[in-house]
């Protein structure tokens, strides 16, 4: 997700978080380069993502300009999740399901500036009036482009965090075996489990 996010081939150090406490209580590094991320699961499948990385301004700021390129938000990553389930479906000879992965309407979520807006829930899919089957994917985003990106601790600045659906729930809703309209909680997740 950080190479994707930020154009970079720069490599990162991951952390996949067990717990959502430990994901929300985590701040990515510039040096050494580090990553976290959390999967939220109902049943013991995956349902959403939730990503920190750092940004492209701020990778450029500190690796040198050609060291990143054009920042993407959290939708882009949602489009290629999306991308690669319907090709796959397709490849499976399943094209009914591809058509309809084809269709799910990405919703452009403007990404948030306070960490609390970032950790609301919120839902990751829902059917409009239309029929048509939306995403979401919220983020929060603070570029180091911006004059706070030289004020803020190095653990917030040219931060970008994302929620994304899961691989598998996109296969889920194209399938048919899951409906639109999950809301997904990361903020007291482990008092609700």
């Amino acid at each position: 997700v950080q190479q994707f996010m930020a154009s970079t081939q720069r490599l990162s150090d991951n952390t996949v978080f067990i717990t959502a406490q430990e994901y929300i209580e985590s701040k990515t590094k510039i040096e050494p380069l580090s990553t976290y991320q959390y999967v939220t699961r109902e049943n013991d499948v995956p349902v959403a993502v939730s990503c920190k990385v750092k940004g492209a301004a701020y990778i450029r700021a500190h690796y040198g300009d050609d060291q990143a390129g054009e920042q993407r938000l959290c939708p882009a990553v949602t489009a290629a999740i999306v991308g690669q389930v319907a090709r796959e479906l397709s490849l499976e000879g399943n094209s009914e399901a591809a058509a309809r992965a084809q269709a799910f309407v990405l919703d452009n979520n403007q990404p948030v500036y306070m960490g609390p807006n970032y950790l609301a829930d919120y839902m990751i899919s829902y059917e409009a009036e239309s029929g048509a089957i939306h995403l979401q994917s919220p983020g929060l985003i603070h570029d180091y482009a911006h004059w706070t990106g030289a004020i803020l601790p190095d653990a917030f600045a040219g931060v970008n965090y994302c929620h994304t659906p899961s691989h598998e729930y996109v296969r889920a809703l194209a399938t048919g075996t899951e409906a639109p309209g999950r809301m997904v909680r990361i903020r007291g997740e482990e008092e609700a489990s």
